[in-house]
């Protein structure tokens, strides 16, 4: 699921030089990509044709079963960071994420993109401005905190227990350089904005192209949400334990995939490949990061010893049902919504704390 995580760097910059530059080097970085990792893998096409065949439609059915599942408990993640004064019942949460889902698979920029269009319809179901903003802010920090420990994790049991070779060290090490690079980014947020905006401005002043207030700007949002949900450890618990489900009945969707192609994969290779590339999907090259994550996540499958034929049908049926799938549900979902005529604009549109942690209230 495309977390899903959101990267909008790309959009708190300024300056028609630097946008163009960054535009050709996510241009040039998906040629790359696309040469190196997966040109190769389609040395296998013909042999992964004749694996349809073996397809088993009841682990399929199970497979699909297991993202409809994923798509709740993300849901139901929504719906644990509203307050429950505001909190709309799981099915319109659950249209929502799917309007939105399937919005951000078809439109460049992914979920920075997306985010207006939840925005409005969190608005229309009741939720105040300060909430919704709230809750659109945090749910990217607690989802991209969790698949980070699972990489972890994964990391932890599959070093000592594989015998090393290029593509386990390699991805191992990609995996390590991922997860510090998250865990100094929440702690620095953690500890305050100081630093990254003192870090920014820095920046800023030996270049024209970076808006420097306005990164500054987003570092001190993203501070103050994680500043508040490490206030509310009751809270951080279940929002975590939500994200938690929703990456495993994920990965287990892709698991099932496999299996029914006659392939057991054992859980901490597939951990690895499933987190490492979901974390490239937060960069915006494509749309949902279509191409690039099949790309790393069939490379990272037959690196740990997938048979390729099954890695290549098993990773595109997975995204058929995880990508390809949300986007006419989407449409149907954000059609029958049915979230009334008003859009909530007796509250002014601030992104603020929520009432409920502002106040204190158990919930």
């Amino acid at each position: 699921m495309a977390m899903r995580t959101t990267g909008r760097l790309a959009g708190h910059v300024a300056g028609h030089p630097l946008r163009h530059l960054t535009r050709a080097l996510a241009i040039l970085a998906f040629f790359l990509i696309l040469h190196y990792v997966l040109v190769p893998q389609l040395g296998g096409i013909q042999q992964s044709i004749s694996v349809i065949s073996h397809l088993q439609p009841p682990l399929v059915g199970a497979a699909i079963l297991s993202e409809a599942l994923s798509l709740a408990a993300y849901a139901q993640m929504t719906r644990t960071l509203l307050p429950a004064r505001q909190r709309p019942g799981l099915m319109v949460v659950l249209r929502i994420q799917l309007a939105t889902l399937g919005m951000s698979h078809v439109v460049p920029g992914g979920t920075a993109t997306s985010t207006p269009l939840a925005y409005r319809m969190l608005r229309r179901s009741g939720v105040g401005a300060a909430d919704a903003g709230f809750v659109l802010a945090t749910q990217p920090v607690v989802s991209a905190a969790v698949l980070n420990g699972f990489l972890l994790v994964g990391l932890l049991v599959s070093i000592p227990l594989r015998r090393a070779n290029t593509a386990h060290l390699t991805t191992s090490l990609v995996g390590l350089v991922v997860i510090g690079f998250g865990a100094l980014l929440l702690f620095a947020l953690a500890r305050g904005a100081g630093p990254l905006d003192r870090g920014v401005h820095w920046i800023g002043r030996r270049t024209r192209y970076v808006d420097a207030n306005r990164i500054a700007s987003l570092a001190q949002t993203f501070s103050a949400r994680v500043k508040l949900l490490a206030a509310d450890p009751r809270l951080l618990a279940k929002a975590g334990g939500w994200a938690a489900v929703q990456w495993l009945t994920d990965a287990a969707s892709l698991w099932i995939f496999l299996a029914a192609l006659g392939e057991r994969t054992p859980a901490d290779t597939l951990l690895i490949a499933f987190a490492l590339a979901n974390v490239s999907a937060v960069i915006p090259l494509t749309p949902g990061g279509i191409g690039v994550y099949e790309a790393i996540l069939t490379a990272s499958l037959v690196g740990f010893g997938v048979h390729k034929p099954v890695a290549i049908v098993g990773v595109l049926a997975y995204r058929i049902v995880e990508f390809w799938l949300p986007i006419p549900v989407g449409v149907a979902a954000y059609v029958s919504a049915g979230l009334g005529d008003g859009d909530g604009d007796n509250e002014p549109d601030r992104i603020g704390p929520p009432a409920n942690l502002t106040r204190g209230a158990a919930r």
